[in-house]
């Protein structure tokens, strides 16, 4: 979704070849785990288990961060219905100003917390960059689509060619949010991570100059990542429907999310696009509401198939207003007994 906020935020390249048996299209049998990480610490692998032994059969629920780096909306939900989320999402929106007074991604206690309750941790993030070449003010919208939020003219065509100033640009914050993604590794916290989401969609100055710029960038922050050791990630890429021109191939991704948003009280099967998805995975990657406004309803998504992974409500209006889910509904979907809660999940630290 064009997700409209008015905040702020903010790449490197390494010739090398890392590579990951795709899994097995039979997903939930506990079989052999091959993720794309070359070295997945063992509660990597625990969680990336736990996924497969879980999709088809339940699904996982979900909701994001207000913002960044906290459980606002998850508390909410507990407070409505007596059950927390089993996933939250965190965002690195505003690396850029971290360490700072008012965010500091060093500070991991809201992840780690939340960990420690066997609560689930997916990681995102708008990454923003200069609005124009030398400039102080940050974004992460592409040239006409911020709708009043700050827009940028990056160019990632430049950017993904060594040596030039985009290149190290975007290389220092990769290499800065590969170290902020070490600390959670270093808890034994893994990271179900969504980067450069929704490209194909053009609202981001990722998905900006076409699908092989996207896919080298892709590709970049993959291998900076693996280079530095980063191995409690489990890669999520994000379709939009019709994008397969856009995949960054098996190798690169472990599961594939969507993210949707439809009209208000919206509560129908998403079968249709669930099974894009699985097109575009070839049947071989699990398939997850990766972002929603309306949370379908679960006894539709059972009846018609559209068994995602999870669902993840978007923050505040989307999570708490009646007109998408709000607290009568969040009741409904915390009590179905397929619908997985925080106080469900498995002990994944050993």
């Amino acid at each position: 979704m064009k997700k409209y906020i008015v905040l702020l935020f903010s790449l490197l390249t390494i010739s090398h070849s890392y590579g990951c048996n795709t899994p097995s299209p039979d997903m939930g049998t506990g079989g052999q785990i091959d993720l794309c990480s070359k070295n997945p610490m063992p509660q990597t692998v625990n969680l990336f288990r736990f996924l497969q032994e879980t999709y088809g059969k339940k699904i996982i629920s979900g909701t994001m961060a207000h913002v960044a780096w906290n459980t606002d909306e998850a508390d909410w939900v507990f407070a409505q219905t007596g059950k927390y989320p089993a996933l939250n999402g965190f965002d690195y929106i505003h690396l850029r100003y971290s360490p700072s007074g008012w965010i500091d991604y060093g500070d991991i206690s809201p992840v780690e917390n939340w960990w420690k309750a066997h609560g689930l941790v997916s990681g995102m993030w708008h990454w923003n960059v200069p609005q124009t070449k030398g400039s102080t003010e940050y974004a992460f919208y592409a040239p006409g689509k911020g709708q009043g939020s700050p827009e940028t003219d990056f160019d990632i065509s430049r950017a993904v060619q060594d040596g030039t100033d985009e290149n190290l640009a975007l290389r220092l914050d990769l290499v800065k949010v590969a170290n902020y993604l070490l600390l959670l590794a270093q808890k034994g916290i893994p990271v179900i991570w969504r980067p450069l989401h929704e490209a194909s969609g053009g609202w981001f100055w990722w998905g900006a100059k076409g699908p092989e710029p996207y896919k080298a960038l892709w590709k970049m922050m993959f291998e900076v990542f693996e280079a530095k050791g980063v191995n409690n990630l489990i890669w999520v890429w994000t379709s939009e429907g019709h994008d397969l021109d856009w995949y960054p191939g098996d190798e690169y991704v472990d599961l594939i999310g969507m993210d949707i948003y439809r009209e208000e009280n919206a509560h129908a099967s998403l079968i249709d696009r669930f099974k894009q998805a699985e097109r575009i995975g070839g049947g071989k990657k699990m398939i997850a509401l990766s972002e929603c406004g309306g949370i379908p309803a679960p006894d539709l998504m059972f009846e018609k198939g559209d068994t995602w992974l999870w669902f993840m409500s978007w923050y505040d209006a989307y999570t708490r207003e009646n007109k998408w889910n709000g607290a009568t509904y969040w009741k409904t979907v915390m009590n179905d007994p397929r619908i997985i809660t925080r106080d469900q999940m498995p002990n994944l630290k050993e």
